[in-house]
């Protein structure tokens, strides 16, 4: 999409198996890339499974 209106996208990635937004919180790799540079969107996705929780635990784990 990016090429068809002559744009260009920058991304980075840091997806280890399993991991959840408090691994992230905690990942230094995650925090480097995140800080690397100036970016417009930083998108973190939790485990797979994770959304299919009840809501009380993410919460509960998002908001401690």
């Amino acid at each position: 999409m990016a090429l068809s209106t002559n744009d260009t996208v920058i991304y980075d990635a840091n997806a280890p198996c399993g991991f959840r937004f408090m691994n992230h919180a905690a990942n230094s790799t995650t925090i480097h890339k995140i800080y690397a540079r100036t970016w417009d969107y930083v998108v973190l996705q939790v485990q797979s499974q994770e959304p299919s929780w009840p809501e009380f635990d993410l919460i509960k784990e998002v908001n401690p």
